[in-house]
């Protein structure tokens, strides 16, 4: 092949390749990308225990996000085993484990169900001076006090600054 040839079917490559380029930018939208980023869907965080599980619904939590006071939670609970009475305690500690802020989730239906019950909690708390990080701590209302049946669920999260 002559090199003119050449020279001009490599101009159409790129240029069909710089074409299809700006189609995907100008069509693509960020704003339809998959919640949760390019990793997939968002997940609640759960915890199964032999008594139920407990769903933080991923809209209000995700491990390791940035939160501020107060922060609202909302989420399901599975087969009991977490409310007394239609709440159960939640605490947000600092990463030296010091007890920032404290609330109560409670049920929004009938608690004394093994079908799903959701829960809504607001969490207000001071933002530590001296960490960036902590955990949210999501403990079953446990009026026996026996320690076989603690339930616990631990997301870590980090302060506003």
């Amino acid at each position: 092949m002559k090199p003119i040839v050449i020279l001009k079917i490599l101009v159409a490559v790129l240029g069909l390749i710089i074409v299809g380029l700006l189609a995907v930018l100008f069509f693509y939208n960020p704003a339809k990308a998959p919640p949760g980023g390019p990793e997939g869907p968002a997940v609640p965080v759960t915890i199964a225990t032999g008594d139920g599980t407990l769903a933080v619904s991923p809209s209000s939590l995700q491990p390791n996000m940035v939160v501020t006071s107060p922060l609202p939670l909302e989420g399901v609970v599975r087969g009991g085993g977490w409310f007394f009475e239609g709440t159960f305690p939640i605490e947000i500690v600092d990463a030296n484990g010091t007890i920032i802020g404290s609330t109560t989730a409670r049920a929004e239906g009938d608690w004394m169900t093994t079908d799903t019950v959701a829960w809504t909690a607001l969490l207000p708390f001071a933002p530590p001076a001296y960490s960036t990080s902590g955990l949210v701590l999501f403990k079953n209302d446990n009026p026996s006090g026996g320690t076989s049946t603690v339930r616990l669920l631990q997301v870590p999260v980090r302060f506003a600054q």
